[in-house]
Formats: structure tokens, sequence, C-alpha cells
């Protein structure tokens, strides 16, 4: 099981935006390398 990436979103909501995007990136990410090590999707 892969739990959803931890933050320390906090700030303006400028930089809380900036993160959230940041983490999507890397699960989308992480979730593709993943993806096509076991050959699952």
């Amino acid at each position: 099981m892969i739990h959803q990436p931890l933050g320390t979103a906090g700030g303006k909501a400028m930089e809380m935006g900036l993160q959230v995007k940041e983490m999507m990136y890397h699960k989308i990410k992480m979730n593709k390398i993943l993806s096509r090590i076991t050959g699952k999707t």
C-alpha cells in the first residue's frame, strides 16, 4: 500500500498551491515508476 505523500503545506495560499502541485507531480511520477517496475497499472 502506498500512502499519500506527506507535506507541510502551510503559509500563504500561493505557497500552498505550489506545494500541492509539487506533491501531485511526485505522486504521479512515483506511480509511473512503480507501474513500470511491477507491470501493473
